[in-house]
């Protein structure tokens, strides 16, 4: 039987993902989660709702700032159109 290949591309998102996390300042108990979820290189839908849960917690202390949201590249809203889907 021959081997299969797989391909394997770079994780251009990774870098984006640790300097968000790291914007929202993880305290000595959280940094060793969030390091052990973030080394990996796939997440499983655990890591992915202990990553919400973080950000969430975070954005319940104090909301999410544009810059820290900036980060990751998403595409955010213009503040008017937020309030009239908001509506």
């Amino acid at each position: 039987m021959k081997p299969t290949t797989r391909n394997t591309y770079a994780n251009t998102d990774r870098q984006r993902v640790l300097n968000f996390v790291q914007s929202l300042s993880p305290t000595p108990a959280e940094s060793p989660y969030l390091a052990c979820i973030l080394k990996k290189s796939g997440l499983s839908m655990r890591d992915a709702k202990l990553l919400l849960e973080y950000v969430a917690r975070r954005a319940a202390e104090t909301p999410l700032q544009r810059d820290s949201v900036a980060l990751l590249g998403l595409p955010s809203l213009p503040h008017s159109l937020r309030q009239e889907a908001s509506q």
